[in-house]
């Protein structure tokens, strides 16, 4: 091996060095706004698909225990806090003692919920897997899932329980 062969450089020089950081900054400047929109994306369909489930727990629960079960959430505003499903004995939407808690859930993310009539509040599924409200009438509604920047996506749940997903819904964010 000659000697002037191990002299040949291998490396980068400092100028070569910067431009490439120089380039690779301003690619993530532009790449970083779109990965936060798919973060937040994310957050919601994980939002949407954690309820569906919780309501599909609570319907076959129903069933299953041929009683009725309640999902309740667990702020006085909206469902963003969270919810608590549980059976529910006496038909009044709040666990009392003796009710069991079967499973509880929060949204991804900064996710806010909404719901309109007695979906604000409540959903509720008699022994045969139907929605029902307090007094036994059917329960029929929407609930509509929002993020920081109002992405939006609706669960649209029809009178015998099936529930649908709606990716554009027509209402707003508020």
């Amino acid at each position: 091996m000659p000697r002037f062969a191990s002299l040949i450089p291998t490396g980068f020089t400092l100028l070569e060095l910067l431009v490439s950081m120089a380039i690779l900054g301003i690619l993530l400047g532009f790449a970083l706004p779109s990965f936060q929109t798919l973060l937040e994306r994310m957050a919601l369909s994980a939002s949407v698909q954690k309820f569906n489930a919780h309501l599909a727990l609570a319907r076959n629960s129903a069933i299953m225990r041929n009683q009725r079960v309640t999902l309740v959430r667990l702020s006085s505003t909206d469902w963003s806090q969270g919810w608590v499903l549980f059976t529910d004995a006496n038909h009044n939407a709040v666990q009392d003692i003796g009710e069991n808690l079967l499973a509880q859930g929060e949204p991804s993310g900064s996710t806010r919920i909404y719901g309109n009539g007695q979906m604000a509040q409540y959903v509720s599924f008699d022994a045969l897997g139907q929605p029902v409200q307090l007094n036994g009438a059917f329960l029929a509604g929407t609930m509509l899932f929002c993020t920081q920047h109002n992405y939006a996506q609706t669960l649209v749940m029809s009178r015998t329980g099936r529930v649908r997903l709606d990716k554009s819904p027509t209402k707003p964010c508020p």
